[in-house]
């Protein structure tokens, strides 16, 4: 292992940076880069020396708690099934005790998968992370959101205190129901969103599959569930989100949801359900 200090300035962009004589020699002869900046992004990958290696993004304030830098292998196993019971085909239904119903087809589903494993050179991964995230056919989607108290608006980086319903037909929200700040944040933030024409279009629903340490919360209210969830990569929680392929316009993180996958349930109001069990290798790392 070689451990490489880039002279990073403000003034400079990171293309600029790989141009240094020393990091370009060290990059290109590296198999794993490890980085603790979180300055390396997806479009940087293509450029010399970095589309020669494989590049692994840690969040920096995790680096100072050894057991979170493990890239947990529970990850994978949970992707392997449930990418085992996609490609099986039938249907994704996710419901939730407070009325939440959505339903489609995962026949012609696109997916991202993220395991925070850069699997081949020229990829760049981040970690902590850990989801399944699915794009169905909007044009016959209906459904209907009910946000409650502790759920998450992940753009507002905000905790729900109040019941916010968002009814979609055909893929779009048709309509916001609520009279509450919560309610009105939703409101807005699609509103001010660049895209106004795809701002209430369905997106994607996204499976949260990384365990933390910090998943023991004292309250629906606990801001430490803004500060597990990681994008909504919670294990057993559900993002929605509309918005472009490219960007979303807002997600709404669903932390007491229930997934089934065919007949299969995967998630019960919120938890891993016994298919997705972790094993006691991966409970015990988290306890360290």
């Amino acid at each position: 292992m070689i451990s490489l200090t880039l002279p990073f300035s403000n003034q400079l962009s990171f293309q600029e940076q790989l141009k240094h004589q020393s990091g370009s020699l060290a990059l290109s002869r590296a198999d794993l880069v490890i980085d603790l900046t979180r300055r390396i992004k997806d479009s940087d990958m293509d450029q010399h020396p970095l589309s020669k290696t494989r590049v692994l993004s840690i969040d920096s304030p995790i680096v100072n708690e050894p057991h979170h830098l493990m890239t947990s292998d529970g990850v994978t196993k949970r992707v392997n099934k449930i990418v085992g019971l996609i490609d099986d085909g039938g249907n994704l239904h996710v419901s939730s005790p407070s009325g939440t119903q959505i339903s489609f087809d995962l026949t012609h589903c696109s997916r991202i998968i993220k395991t925070g494993i850069p699997s081949k050179i020229g990829a760049v991964a981040k970690w902590p992370t850990g989801s399944i995230e699915l794009f169905p056919d909007q044009n016959d989607l209906n459904a209907d959101i009910i946000v409650m108290p502790g759920d998450l608006v992940l753009d507002a980086k905000h905790i729900i205190k109040n019941p916010v319903r968002l009814e979609i037909e055909k893929g779009n929200i048709v309509e916001i129901k609520g009279e509450s700040s919560d309610a009105n944040l939703i409101k807005a933030q699609l509103e001010y969103y660049p895209n106004p024409e795809k701002a209430y279009s369905f997106r994607s629903v996204c499976l949260g599959l990384r365990l933390s340490s910090t998943s023991s919360y004292s309250g629906p209210f606990d801001p430490e569930r803004l500060e597990g969830s990681e994008g909504g990569f919670q294990a057993g929680w559900v993002t929605v989100s509309t918005g472009t392929r490219n960007q979303s316009a807002i997600s709404l993180t669903l932390t007491n949801a229930s997934v089934a996958l065919g007949n299969v349930e995967i998630f019960s109001n919120g938890q891993l359900s016994a298919n997705l069990r972790p094993d006691i290798y991966e409970i015990s790392a988290l306890e360290l």
